[in-house]
């Protein structure tokens, strides 16, 4: 039925659910230079052998590409010589053997096949179920003398083998091969791998293999240019992981778990000190809340792209100030509220970088306005349109809407800020002035009451009935010569009188010994002269003395003693509060008076003393 065939030039063939293949089916493609077999997952037997057999008809051809893909897991199946004999007389470039359920890998078949291929540059063995075997195969492929493109991805999908401690794995490769994947295979702790005829190896891909430990390192892959290690499951790294590709330029590490490893790792700002010819990093999706310090500060000339995205950071990553060809920066998804006044500096000093910044739990606040108010001035953040925030009121809203009116905003937050700032200082402004009249009008008594704290935490007692002096005199020292007569006089009378000159303790306050005079006295005399109403001090013995009187119930303790012509209209306020409180004698200074005689003053001075403030139904405290 292919006999008419012949004469086509089919060059590519597609065979989709392939049941059965008969052994001379390509002799009638001579022209066949590429071969896709899809087997299907609904067969009712396996063709795999059928297959394999009618390679035969093409030994000595020189073909691009034989795939066989998509078999069922029943029809699993042992890749052994019987099998491979077929392949290796057809000079093939390019094999792939793809989700086929192969069991195992016959090694002296596969060491046969590497010897005897002398054209394969491209071999694919993907999805597969190939237990046990690991890197054994790695023993065989260096025969290989022109590959190129080694892919072993997913083959260990339904099994995982048991963690083992990390090794040392010498890896000999061929000296042609340019790409290596290994791919969900390696399901183990990272040990030091040492490649052999590496040179010309530019591409190395180990994605989506869960090693625990990320604790080894590569050497002997000098010329390596992209690294992907996306996947891993690194709650440990070296920070020499990548000292063995000093010219890598593209390294992904998505999903590696890389900042719990970073957490675990002393000195984690060195995991790319020896990278610095790197153009593209891709560290998304990797719970980094804290970038180590100094990861991004090496002199990275080359630096093109840095993906920080779906991480945790709150705090833009730190560059060195010479990298100026950094053209995007990746931090959609991660923490970020706004960015400081020191970040933005540092986006500035990088040049023509874009920011994308989606994602974000942005702020759009009072608190963030400058922030805001850069957004609407630069042109770095490229998705700026798709940027939200959360406002006061906690409404998300887009930030570009935010940003459009940006005036508005402004003056609402200067109308808060200055609102309840100008609230304050004038509540303070009057709290003071109340507090200013307060103080002058109640002046005396809150020192009086200062005071008495102070004497009570010197363990100061009051005294209680007895008192240690008749009268305690308070007078201006300009009419000392007049007190001292009148002290010796009323002395030599039988009573015993406080003078501030012989009775003050040294090193006490003179408030604290006017305090303790008074409460050490019966009566308190005041020697009212033109002098002592101009006297500080005298005003300061009035006031505590009539603290004390009315905090007491002593207010009949006070005897003023008019010694010069003084009307009492004359008298200070304090004074007129208490005159008709208290025992006023005038000294005989008019002859015109009866009785105007020193005998009758000192009389009256006498008497007074000598009354009782329990007889004035004063109590004493």
């Amino acid at each position: 039925m292919f006999a008419h065939i012949n004469l086509m030039p089919i060059m590519s063939l597609h065979l989709h659910k392939v049941p059965y293949i008969l052994e001379d089916f390509f002799e009638h493609f001579p022209k066949l230079d590429s071969i896709t077999l899809w087997l299907g997952d609904d067969l009712p037997r396996n063709p795999i052998d059928q297959i394999f057999r009618s390679f035969d008809v093409l030994k000595g051809r020189n073909m691009t590409n034989i795939e066989i893909a998509f078999s069922m897991f029943s029809n699993q199946f042992n890749l052994d010589f019987n099998k491979m004999k077929y392949l290796w007389p057809i000079c093939l470039k390019r094999l792939t053997l793809h989700d086929l359920y192969i069991t195992s890998i016959d090694l002296y078949a596969f060491e046969k096949f590497s010897v005897a291929s002398k054209c394969l540059e491209y071999l694919e063995v993907s999805e597969n179920i190939i237990l046990g075997q690991g890197f054994t195969l790695f023993g065989y492929i260096q025969n290989f003398e022109k590959l190129k493109v080694l892919k072993l991805l997913d083959n260990t999908r339904n099994n995982r083998l048991k963690r083992s401690e990390p090794k040392n794995l010498n890896v000999i490769l061929p000296r042609t091969l340019k790409e290596l994947y290994i791919e969900n295979d390696i399901h183990d702790h990272l040990c030091n791998v040492i490649f052999n005829n590496s040179l010309n190896l530019r591409v190395l891909s180990l994605k989506d293999n869960p090693m625990k430990s990320c604790k080894g390192s590569f050497k002997g892959a000098l010329n390596v240019e992209y690294f992907d290690m996306s996947g891993w499951t690194c709650t440990q790294v070296s920070v020499n992981l990548l000292y063995g590709f000093p010219n890598l330029r593209t390294l992904k590490a998505k999903a590696s778990l890389i900042g719990k490893g970073f957490k675990n790792t002393a000195n984690a700002g060195s995991f790319l000190s020896k990278s610095l010819k790197i153009v593209d990093i891709n560290l998304s999706s990797n719970k980094i809340t804290t970038i180590p310090k100094g990861l991004f500060m090496r002199l990275f000339e080359q630096l093109s792209s840095v993906n920080m995205s779906h991480n945790n950071p709150t705090v833009f990553p730190q560059f060195h100030s010479r990298i100026k060809q950094l053209k995007r920066i990746d931090l959609t998804f991660n923490a970020f509220t706004h960015l400081v006044e020191d970040d933005i500096d540092e986006i500035q000093k990088l040049g023509e970088v874009e920011l994308l910044l989606k994602g974000n739990p942005f702020q759009c606040n009072c608190k963030t306005l400058q922030f805001l108010k850069w957004l609407g001035e630069s042109k770095r953040v490229r998705d700026i349109l798709d940027v939200t925030c959360v406002t006061d009121t906690a409404y998300r809203t887009f930030m570009s809407e935010v940003i459009s009116d940006l005036k508005t905003f402004e003056i609402s937050c200067k109308t808060k800020f200055w609102l309840p700032f100008d609230v304050s200082i004038t509540s303070i402004v009057v709290l003071a002035i109340i507090l200013t009249v307060v103080f002058f009008r109640y002046k005396y008594a809150i020192e009086y009451f200062l005071l008495r704290f102070k004497m009570k935490m010197k363990n100061y007692n009051e005294l209680q009935q007895e008192y240690t002096y008749d009268a305690f005199i308070s007078y201006s020292h300009t009419d000392s010569v007049w007190v001292k007569q009148f002290h010796d006089k009323v002395n030599s009378m039988g009573f015993e009188l406080c003078l501030d000159a012989k009775d003050f303790i040294a090193g006490e306050s003179i408030a604290e010994n006017v305090i303790n005079a008074i409460d050490s006295s019966r009566k308190v005399t005041f020697i009212i002269t033109h002098d002592f109403l101009m006297s500080t001090w005298g005003s300061y013995e009035m006031e505590m003395t009539r603290m004390i009187a009315f905090q007491r119930g002593r207010e009949e303790m006070v005897i003023i003693v008019v010694k010069d012509k003084i009307t009492v209209s004359d008298m200070p306020k304090i004074l007129n509060s208490i005159w008709f409180k208290t025992i006023c004698i005038q000294w005989p200074n008019n002859d015109n008076l009866p009785y105007n005689t020193e005998e009758h003053f000192y009389e009256k001075i006498k008497i007074s003393l000598q009354q009782n403030e329990e007889s004035t139904g004063n109590v004493v405290i």
